[in-house]
């Protein structure tokens, strides 16, 4: 067979490499032994000097043919590309795989490279990650409680429908203002106080009652928690809050005084 560089083998993880001499660039492979980390089930060295296509499902194999006879009459370069699909354990499962291919000339010779990368885990981790978002959305949204993040400076970064309709604005309005605008006056100094002992750490998670104003002018009473989330370093990132509607208890609690000061 044709002489494959020793370096090939050597330095980068999962990489294999081969020669397109007789224009056969899959004849004659030489694979870092470092592929056995794939879960492909060969053992370290077992792919030596085995075609490329023992890698691949049989579906892919003719496709793969005709790339390999277009580069051949193309001058027998590949242009370098990276895809991500599904490689061919030595017992016929498969798994994810991410494959970057790349060629070369040295002297009259063409030469072919693929860092082959198992993506299994990634994707799993991936596929988790976007369920647990798609889960958080759905609690976010269907929460019976207003529910919103809140950037440092007081903008609204994300709000729920039930936050919506205890203000009686529209998401895309509210994303366009802050906390501020909304609360009432003589409620605003207490909620800013708050938020800059947290942000200064001198006061843990908490919350208080205060008054919103609403979109026609009413006021609607409010029982805010707020809890400070922080990046990885430590630094203040933003606020989650919420927002539950105490206006019928209020009015109860105001009706009762007032009937105790009659008495």
């Amino acid at each position: 067979g044709p002489d494959i560089p020793l370096w090939l083998n050597e330095g980068l993880a999962e990489y294999l490499a081969y020669s397109s001499k007789k224009a056969r660039p899959t004849e004659y492979p030489a694979f870092n032994d470092r592929i056995a980390r794939l879960k492909a089930a060969y053992e370290a060295g077992e792919l030596l000097r085995r075609p490329l296509t023992c890698l691949m499902p049989q579906r892919f194999k003719e496709s793969h043919a005709q790339e390999l006879k277009c580069a051949g009459q193309s001058g027998g370069l590949l242009p370098p590309r990276t895809a991500e699909l599904m490689g061919r354990r030595k017992d016929g499962t498969e798994f994810l795989l991410e494959l970057s291919l790349s060629s070369w000339k040295s002297g009259t010779e063409s030469y072919f490279g693929a860092v082959i990368r198992d993506t299994s885990e990634r994707t799993k981790v991936g596929r988790e990650l976007k369920e647990s978002e798609e889960r958080f959305r759905a609690t976010f949204q269907q929460a019976a409680v207003g529910m919103a993040h809140l950037a440092l400076d007081g903008r609204w970064l994300r709000v729920n429908s039930k936050l919506c309709q205890i203000v009686g604005y529209t998401e895309a309005e509210l994303l366009q203002c802050s906390f501020q605008e909304i609360s009432h006056p003589d409620d605003l100094k207490a909620d800013l106080d708050r938020r800059d002992a947290m942000l200064q750490g001198t006061l843990p998670d908490g919350s208080l009652e205060k008054r919103y104003i609403r979109k026609d002018g009413s006021h609607v009473w409010i029982n805010l928690t707020m809890a400070l989330v922080r990046t990885p370093s430590g630094d203040p990132d933003y606020f989650i809050t919420v927002i539950e509607d105490i206006s019928r208890r209020k009015a109860a609690e105001e009706s009762l005084a007032t009937t105790e000061a009659r008495l």
